[in-house]
């Protein structure tokens, strides 16, 4: 007996504590389901280390916990303890004769192992297990689902169970963990690797770096050496620098003060020039508008001499047309009377033809009415419409004899009317149009002297505004000048001030290059607030004061916080600027005067604390009172000293002029260097600067401004008296052609009425002729319609005699026939004639109105003869007129103009020459006051020179002066050390940052790299030692499975025999080459049944070769104690009993613990041990007896 007894408590279904003790043999557990049988297999797996909450048949760990049920309360925890007896040294490793593994689980999720009640790791157990043989991969618990699993599993995955049975799983755990070591061996590797190819990239240039660091210290030395000279040089030449920039100084003013004369005399030429230039233009203006007006004058004379020579011109050609419209008309009258004599001699010769016809027409006549009165009895009714036919047809015949005559009259006049409405039609567009244009000109000449009036209205307007914006212009000018003057004084001084500044010229060296360095480096500038000195500032008065309390905090840098100061510092250090002291606004508090003296601030020349005097922002409150707030500014010493003694030195106190009482009772004062402007008053005066530069500049602006609105409106107006000259001469112009317009288009506006009313009553009277035509025309188709109708009736009343007559009927026809032939013959002769009458009427009408017309134009002739010789008449009155007068003063204006023209040239010559003059000697006046500026910067930066190497000297070298004079070097050439100064600087500039601690850094990293490097050759070493261990561990798992495997599957070929009585088995290696991955596949053939593979087999038969690879197992190598959960279900009774009977046979060797409902197992086990369910939800452990555990089962 090895395995002694199960201790559970709280697991799944078993909220009570229960104790299942096991003796060697077969233990079975029965019970019906449901009842918690399996949870007795699952808290046995999960003390041997199971992980899966899904193979504990659970979604999560917790679910093993007791879940409570209507009557309990869910648990808080869970335990399972196994025991084991270790007598015979099942755990080879522990000396205990007993051994008891734990597993505790809390709700909350934490897990707990043990080992005989001692805390330990999950991997000491599972070490452990599988040293004793009962590792949770092996097959010490065998439940169905594990059968189903052996069985349906892919061959690769069949190997853990042959694994475990063939001993190799340890050494493939082993193998396992050497291959993990040796992962992590060449991670390891690969890391040291990487980093030893960093550390040889830092390596390198560290290496460089270290040497431009020496390099970089060789010339700070030099720097050094040579600073302190030009220092002392520097300090020594001072007062002579000075006296030459004085000298200098006083050569530019006296230079200034004849450029000054010399400007103010070009200022008052170019002036008198502009004020002769404007009286020149006004007279100009004045000759220009005379002569416009006797140009004018003259233009309108040859104006109307011209339209009456158009007129007389006009006439004439107008009595050229009529006479040869005239010679035409006679021609066609001619023409026409030749024509009638034709005509006349043709109707005498029809005359003749028509009396013979009509001759004919009566002895036809007679002949018929001879045959007709045979007709007469019984036809008078036919006789009577016979004689209206006849009386029809004579009056058509007499109107058709007519119908040529009629058409041709007819079409004539309908031809002649037509034309004369053409004709009205256009004389009358003509006429609207003649009205039209008369009223347009007519209008034209009102708006053109309206223009005319408006624009010398104008013209006058502008001469006044030409004279007032010239003025106005000189004004502008002289004060530009002026503005000009001060801004280019201003601003020089601005730009001098602003470099200065901006390099930080006054402040210390260190300030200078942390400032400069910070406006290229966005990192270093975002940790700086900005120097004490240029965050504050105060009215003049309080400058010297201020400045002497700050003392050096006034170049004090303010940051953020401590973090930033640190940074800065650091950055400090790396390239070697000196020191700074920094203002933290996170650290530095407040302070301010003690309450007790408030009331003594109020004493006369007390001027209050220093904090509230300067101007600041909010946020930088705490620094300022830090620095200022315990300081009291007063008027002068006697009042420091009264307000002192007063407030028991209580504070600080400074005067007006610098002296200063401390709260020690020190009193420091005297003179001070008054040529020296402080930081304070530079930055004062550049904002006054930069206001004054600003408002110059925004007055010089406007001033341009004006003066080119001012230029721009004299050239407008300039423009605008040529173009209102331009436009009264052009109205001159346009009246004078208008007018003559005019007057023609009234002249052919009577003549066209005249022609007009002709033609109208020429038209009215054709018109009626047309209508009466028209009346006997239209009366032919009545006609013949009744004689068709006449027609109609007598044959309709003729039909009942038509054969007693047809004879006389022929001869009748006949006879009408030839008769109606003569008369027709007799109608057209007749119409013909009255036809050739009608012509001879109309040729006879038409020479009379030739005549008429011819009259009409001789008539017009005589009246157009008696025009032109009144327009004659004009012509020569107005040549005889006397226009010398105006010509002769037209000439003299314009010599006049011609003479001013020239002189004019010569003043704008003149005006021009003055003006340029004038801004040379601005701009040479300006470059001299920009010269003095600078030379007076050069006098200041002297002393600030000299403040700045001193300083530089003191913060970086530690020196003063009389610390320096040991290092003088007689004879020391300056100029040459002020080029290597400057040489030195670039060269250490040019190396940029410099990493001082290089030097050190590339020692420690080659020392790092050489560990590194043996780290390295280690791990080289070991991983060639675990490879070696993973190649021996792979042998000696080789040799024992192949040595197992062959003897596990003689024991399944027989075993597999025996249960099955007969058939064949075999367990086959799919990969021989690497027996160690290879798969395994199962082939059974049950008897009577062909080999196949395990997977076609039934799912008892399954069963049953499942069971029988178990015992080919155990029959290797027995186990410990092993756990069957319901494995032989599957099977018939039969086969059950096979299958309880090798169990027990196995019993011996091996702890059997089987869960099951099977009759054959039951009677073979050594004791029976029941779980039932007595309480809902909550299982119980009870012994039973055989006869019991039958019924259940068979229930079950």
């Amino acid at each position: 007996m090895k395995f002694k007894r199960i201790e559970i408590y709280g697991f799944k279904s078993f909220a009570d504590k229960h104790e299942i003790p096991f003796d060697a043999g077969i233990t079975a557990i029965v019970g019906p389901n449901g009842c918690g049988k399996s949870n007795v297999a699952d808290s046995i797996r999960w003390v041997l280390g199971e992980q899966s909450a899904k193979l504990l048949r659970g979604n999560s760990m917790q679910d093993v916990i007791f879940n409570g049920t209507e009557k309990r309360k869910s648990m808080s925890y869970c335990e399972v303890a196994l025991v084991f007896d270790n007598r015979e040294k099942l755990f080879p490793s522990l000396e205990y004769d007993e051994v008891v593994i734990s597993r505790k689980l809390y709700r909350s999720g934490e897990s707990e192992y043990a080992l005989n009640r001692t805390p330990c790791r999950l991997k000491d157990i599972v070490d452990l297990l599988r040293d004793g043989g009962m590792g949770r991969e092996g097959y010490s618990i065998i439940g169905q689902g594990r059968i189903d699993e052996l069985l349906s599993a892919k061959p690769e995955d069949r190997r853990q169970i042959f694994e475990e049975a063939a001993g190799i799983s340890k050494f493939k755990a082993r193998k396992v963990d050497a291959e993990r070591k040796l992962g992590r061996t060449r991670d390891n590797l690969l890391r040291i690797t990487d980093i030893l190819e960093e550390k040889s990239k830092q390596l390198e240039p560290l290496t460089r770096q270290a040497e431009t660091a020496k390099k970089w210290l060789d010339m700070r030395d030099s720097l050094r050496r040579h600073e302190i000279n030009t220092y002392i040089h520097q300090y020594d030449t001072a007062s002579q620098a000075k006296e030459v920039i004085n000298t200098r100084l006083n050569g530019i003013g006296e230079a200034i003060d004849m450029k000054q004369k010399s400007y103010e005399s070009a200022v008052a030429s170019y002036n008198e020039a502009m004020y002769e230039l404007t009286t020149i233009d006004r007279n100009i203006n004045a000759l220009r508008e005379e002569l416009l007006t006797l140009t004018v004058g003259l233009e309108k004379q040859a104006g109307d001499m011209k339209v009456l020579r158009e007129r007389l011109s006009a006439l004439s050609d107008g009595n050229k047309r009529l006479t040869g419209e005239n010679a035409a008309l006679d021609i066609e009258s001619r023409e026409t009377l030749d024509k009638i004599e034709l005509v006349n001699a043709e109707r005498a010769d029809k005359t003749v033809a028509l009396e013979r016809a009509k001759a004919e027409v009566e002895k036809y006549r007679a002949d018929y009415v001879v045959a007709v009165e045979k007709l007469t009895k019984g036809e008078n009714a036919a006789k009577t419409n016979q004689q209206a036919l006849l009386d029809a047809m004579d009056r058509l015949a007499d109107i058709k004899a007519n119908m040529s005559r009629l058409l041709a009259e007819r079409e004539a006049l309908t031809s002649a009317v037509g034309s004369m409405d053409e004709r009205i039609a256009a004389d009358n567009e003509t006429l609207k149009r003649y009205g039209e244009q008369f009223i347009a000109v007519k209008n034209e000449l009102v708006e053109i002297a309206e223009r005319k009036t408006a624009a010398s209205d104008k013209l006058q307007a502008a001469y006044s505004k030409n004279n007032e914006l010239l003025s106005i212009a000189n004004d502008v000018t002289n004060k530009l000048d002026k503005l000009n003057e001060k801004f280019y004084t201003a601003e020089s001084r601005r730009k001098i001030l602003k470099e200065m500044q901006q390099a930080y010229d006054g402040f210390a060296f260190s300030i200078k290059n942390i400032m400069n360095d910070a406006k290229k480096n966005p990192e270093l500038n975002s940790r700086i607030e900005g120097v004490v000195a240029q965050l504050i500032s105060m009215d003049a008065k309080y400058e010297t004061a201020i400045e002497t309390a700050l003392g050096q905090s006034m170049q004090n840098i303010v940051t953020k916080n401590e973090d930033d100061a640190k940074y800065i510092i650091d950055y400090l250090k790396r390239m070697r600027y000196g020191r700074i002291t920094f203002l933290p606004m996170s650290a530095i508090k407040p302070r301010s005067i003690d309450q007790r003296f408030e009331r003594s601030l109020n004493t006369s020349g007390c001027f209050g604390v220093a904090s509230d005097l300067v101007r600041y922002e909010d946020k930088y409150d705490g620094i300022v009172r830090g620095l200022l707030g315990n300081t009291v500014i007063v008027d002068n010493i006697d009042t420091a000293v009264r307000l002192a003694r007063a407030t028991g030195y209580g504070f600080k106190i400074v005067t007006l002029e610098g002296e200063v009482v401390s709260p020690s009772g020190a009193i420091t004062g005297g003179s001070k260097k008054n040529d020296i402007a402080n930081i304070f008053s530079h930055g004062r005066e550049l904002g006054e600067l930069e206001t004054i530069v600003k408002k110059l500049s925004d007055e010089i602006a406007s001033l341009n401004a004006r003066k080119e609105k001012c230029s721009d409106e004299i050239d407008a107006v300039q423009n605008a008296i040529k173009s209102e000259q331009q436009t009264i001469h052009e109205c001159d112009v346009e009246i004078a052609a208008k007018t003559e317009a005019r007057n023609k288009l009234a002249a052919d506006i009577d003549e066209l009425s005249r022609t007009l009313a002709e033609l109208e009553l020429d038209r009215e009277n054709d018109a009626k002729r047309i209508e009466v035509i028209n009346n006997d025309i239209n009366s032919v188709s009545e006609l013949e319609e009744l004689i068709t109708t006449k027609k109609q009736t007598a044959k309709m009343d003729d039909e009942t005699r038509q054969h007693q007559f047809d004879a006389l009927k022929a001869e009748r026809d006949e006879l009408q026939e030839c008769m109606t032939k003569a008369r027709l013959a007799v109608t057209e002769l007749e119409s013909t004639v009255k036809g050739l009458d009608a012509d001879i009427e109309r040729m006879q009408s038409d020479v009379k109105e030739l005549a008429e017309k011819i009259a009409a134009n001789n008539a017009e002739i005589e009246e157009n003869k008696k025009q032109i010789a009144t327009i004659q008449d004009g012509i020569k009155s107005d040549e005889q007129r006397d226009g010398d007068a105006d010509a002769k003063r037209i000439k003299v204006v314009r010599e006049k103009l011609n003479h001013l023209d020239e002189y004019k040239g010569g003043l704008q010559d003149k005006v021009t020459t003055t003006d340029k003059n004038r801004i040379d000697l601005m701009n040479e006046l300006q470059q001299l006051r920009e010269s003095k500026n600078k030379e007076e910067m050069l006098l200041l930066k002297v002393d600030t020179d000299i403040e700045q190497m001193e300083q530089r000297v003191r913060e970086e070298y530690g020196l003063e002066y009389a610390d320096c004079i040991q290092y003088k070097e007689e004879g020391y050439d300056v100029t040459h050390g002020v080029q290597e100064t400057g040489r030195l600087k670039r060269a250490m500039n040019a190396l940029g940052n410099v990493n001082i601690d290089a030097i050190e850094m590339s020692k420690t990293v080659a020392a790092e790299y050489d560990e590194l490097n043996k780290q390295k050759e280690d791990l080289e070493k070991a991983e060639a030692d675990l490879l070696k261990i993973i190649k021996d561990l792979s042998d000696e798992m080789l040799t024992r499975f192949n040595s197992q495997f062959s003897q596990i599957r003689a024991n399944f070929i027989k075993i597999f025999k025996e249960l099955f009585n007969g058939g064949n088995a075999d367990l086959e290696l799919l990969d021989s080459e690497n027996p160690l991955e290879a798969g395994i596949e199962i082939k059974a053939q049950p008897p009577e049944k062909k080999l196949q593979s395990i997977s076609l087999l039934s799912g008892g038969e399954k069963a049953l070769t499942a069971i029988a690879i178990l015992f080919a197992i155990l029959k290797l190598k027995p186990m410990p104690f092993c756990l069957l959960d319901e494995i032989e279900a599957a099977l018939d009774d039969a086969n059950a009993g096979r299958f309880a009977k090798y169990l027990r046979r196995f019993s011996e060797d091996t702890q059997f613990i089987v869960i099951t409902h099977r009759k054959p197992t039951m009677e073979l086990a050594d004791r029976l041990y029941g779980v039932t369910m007595e309480e809902k939800g909550v299982s119980k452990i009870v012994s039973v007896k055989f006869e019991d555990a039958i019924a259940t089962a068979e229930k079950a």
